[in-house]
Parts: C-alpha cells; structure tokens; sequence
C-alpha cells in the first residue's frame, strides 16, 4: 500500500490499528512524503506513531501561530458579545416582569440578565 503521508490513516490509535493488520496480513506500507518504506511493521510501529505525533505538534504549532497573526491584524476571534439594553431590561424588571420573561424578550440567558442588571448597579 503506497500513502502520501502517515497522517492519511488517521489518529495514532488508528495508525497502530493498521499497521498490526498490515503486519498480520503481510501488505507492506511505503511512505512517499516521509520517505519511509515500511517491510517490517513491527519496528515501523514506533517509528509511525512518533511521525503523526510530530506532524501534530507541528499543525498545533501552525493553528497557534495563525492565530497570533490574526490577532495582531485585530481580527475577532470567538463569538460576537450580545448587547443588551439595560435601561429597558431595569424598566421591565421595575415594573414587574420577571427576569426569564425580559430574557426572553430580549433573546439572551436569564443568567445574562441578571450578571449585567448586577454589574451595572455597582
């Protein structure tokens, strides 16, 4: 069986998984971008397992710097914050309405509600 990477058969428990089928079932496994040909599986266990976990540091590595670049060119990561109007969230609390019924109203958590009601009487 010829692959173009070991990170083309999956997670390393899956790596372990085919490569004891491989060994069982004699199909010799070559590595074309690693440059690894793999007769003896047993030995090449290791030696793949270690390769994925490297490639994996590597694309962490990749996704972290990626996303130090984007923060210094000030793109927004994560969800968008909700803003609430809290003079109108006051008034219907004033007037009665429950804190799940102005929540509901303005389409946020009950929790939302009553940390920011909380904060802002500070």
């Amino acid at each position: 069986m010829v692959i173009r990477s070991v990170t083309d058969l999956g997670a390393t428990s899956a790596v372990h998984r085919l490569l004891a089928f491989f060994a069982t079932a004699k199909i010799r496994l070559i590595v074309t971008a690693d440059g690894v040909d793999l007769t003896n599986c047993d030995g090449a266990l290791r030696l793949s397992a270690a390769i994925v976990e490297q490639q994996r540091v590597v694309h962490r590595e990749r996704a972290r710097q990626g996303r130090a670049a984007a923060k210094q060119r000030g793109v927004c990561q994560g969800r968008p914050p909700r803003v609430i109007d809290l003079e109108r969230a006051r008034a219907l609390r004033a007037e009665g309405m429950s804190v799940r019924k102005v929540a509901r109203l303005m389409e946020v958590s009950p929790k939302y509600v009553r940390r920011h009601l909380a904060e802002s009487s500070r």
